[in-house]
């Protein structure tokens, strides 16, 4: 009996017209069976769409594939039931808790849409499928597309160390960007070290495999993570060179007694002597025959100091301007007030400067502080008349201490003493007599009336009283040069200075030069006699 009524149920269902109330699902039909209903249809929901382009995560910046073609794409959503027409909408947002619409679009056919002009910004987005009756599927996992067409921006270009073959660059950007210098000895570069591609806005990049002496031109490279690349402009290091010999780096001051401070506030001070940077990087300075050896870094400015200090100046212990900056710090410099010998060696282990064996041969530990500073023409270090104490108030200054009290010194500047016997000021003087080998250059001209005529003396005429080729009916010379004197020795030399016209005086000094007759022009090339020359200024400067 069960199994007949179960039959017929089949049959009805089968040839059921299909006009009866719809509820939105497909085949439908419904049959009152005794006190049941009996519905049959379709009503499945279409399924989640799945999110395919951009990938999650995508940056996209000026010019990359999203850029050129911008749209979202995403998978056809399948629906179980038959003839099911499906249907999507797209949503972005602004924000990953998805609070702040940034875009809705509408019911859309394809599973695709495009979204040329979209601004840069981070965007969050998601697709969601229904069919033409409404059954409507979840929303997919929101993925991110971040637009960002902007370049970084970079600033802060500094060289913060350079040897003979590397230098390190530091710069920094508006943004987290890669690091990459380009460099060559052109403006075309050539070269480039491999990209960092970490994110960061502080950059530092190191170069390596330079040559000495040589300068080089670089540019910074940074690219953020939606790919948008910044270059700096041009910009130039030189390396250091190689070669030091004996006398380029001198120890120009020694604050052995310490400071008023501390008397453990000690410091050395070198000085560079020549016009070229020089890297003291493996250089060592050596306390009594090797008895204490510190390995020195960094770099030495051309013609500047380096102030080695056992404190740093802004600590408590220090009495030197906190402004100063310290090279290095060496914490167990600790110079014995008996004395010591210092000296410097090279990278090379070769001698560059020392100091007299034994005590200290200048400075003052009393009452007052004051350091043993080297003579500004720096001659043999191991010689003790090139040394003398600070002595000058000028050296008791704010510009080089914390305050003005009892510290005399100069700091990490050039040294300012009165008792320097190499310091001296310079006089003027209205004549020089003639010197026994002193030599000079001159420009002069015969002085006829009414008629003038310039002629050039010779390099390093002797200055000595003897005959010369005087031109037809001349009795005199003017001398245009303006020459500055300064202090010197019978073996003087003069150096030339620019040629410059003078008021002569109504009473001119007199002086015999000698000059060769081959360096007088053509017309007075065969004239003799004796020659009048009016000497105004000479500057002379010690052999």
């Amino acid at each position: 009996m069960k199994g007949s009524f179960l039959k017929l149920l089949a049959l009805f269902l089968i040839l059921s017209p299909l006009s009866a109330e719809k509820t939105y699902a497909y085949f439908q039909s419904q049959r009152e069976i005794g006190d049941n209903t009996l519905s049959t249809g379709c009503w499945a929901t279409p399924a989640t769409p799945s999110l395919a382009y951009p990938a999650n995560n995508t940056y996209a910046g000026a010019g990359s594939a999203w850029d050129l073609s911008p749209h979202m794409d995403w998978t056809d959503s399948i629906s179980t039931c038959p003839l099911a027409t499906i249907s999507y909408q797209y949503e972005s947002y602004l924000d990953g808790s998805l609070s702040i619409l940034a875009y809705q679009s509408g019911w859309l056919a394809d599973s695709r849409i495009s979204a040329p002009g979209t601004p840069n910004g981070s965007y969050y987005w998601r697709v969601r499928a229904k069919d033409q009756f409404g059954h409507t599927s979840p929303f997919s996992d929101p993925w991110l597309l971040v637009v960002d067409r902007t370049a970084p921006v970079i600033s802060n270009i500094s060289v913060i160390s350079i040897s003979t073959n590397s230098a390190s660059i530091n710069w920094k950007t508006n943004e987290p960007s890669t690091s990459q210098v380009g460099y060559g000895v052109t403006s075309a570069y050539g070269l480039s070290t491999v990209r960092d591609t970490t994110l960061t806005v502080s950059h530092t990049v190191s170069v390596f495999g330079l040559n000495p002496s040589t300068a080089y031109h670089f540019q910074m490279r940074s690219k953020d993570q939606a790919e948008n690349g910044a270059v700096s402009g041009d910009n130039t290091f030189t390396t250091l060179s190689t070669l030091t010999d004996y006398g380029d780096v001198v120890i120009n001051e020694i604050m052995w007694m310490g400071s008023k401070t501390s008397p453990y506030d000690e410091w050395i001070e070198l000085r560079n002597m020549t016009s070229s940077d020089i890297s003291l990087n493996e250089w060592q300075l050596e306390k009594s025959s090797g008895e204490r050896i510190f390995n020195l870094s960094g770099t030495i400015s051309a013609n500047g100091y380096f102030l080695i200090s056992r404190y740093a100046p802004d600590n408590e212990k220090s009495a030197i301007n906190d402004e100063i900056f310290a090279d290095q710090i060496l914490n167990h410099l600790n110079l014995k007030d008996s004395g010591e010998q210092i000296t410097l060696r090279n990278n090379g282990s070769s001698l560059v400067d020392q100091t007299p064996y034994g005590h200290w041969t200048a400075g003052e530990n009393g009452s007052k502080k004051k350091s043993m500073e080297r003579n500004n023409v720096p001659g043999e270090g191991t010689l003790e008349d090139n040394w003398h104490t600070c002595l000058d108030e000028a050296c008791n200054d704010e510009t080089y201490w914390d305050f003005e009290e009892s510290n005399y010194g100069t700091p990490r500047s050039a040294n300012h003493s009165k008792n320097d016997p190499t310091t001296f000021e310079p006089k003027q003087t209205s004549f020089l007599e003639p010197l026994p080998g002193a030599t000079f250059d001159a420009t002069i001209k015969w002085a006829p009336e009414p008629e003038t005529e310039t002629l050039n003396l010779p390099n390093k005429v002797m200055a000595t009283e003897l005959s010369s080729p005087e031109p037809p009916n001349q009795d005199s010379l003017e001398l245009e040069n303006v020459f500055e004197s300064a202090k010197a020795s019978p073996s003087a030399i003069v150096e030339r200075i620019t040629p410059a016209p003078i008021s002569l005086p109504e009473t001119p000094i007199e002086s015999k030069i000698n000059y060769e007759q081959t360096a007088l022009a053509t017309p007075f090339a065969e004239s003799t006699g004796s020659a009048t020359v009016l000497v105004e200024q000479l500057e002379r400067k010690t052999e």
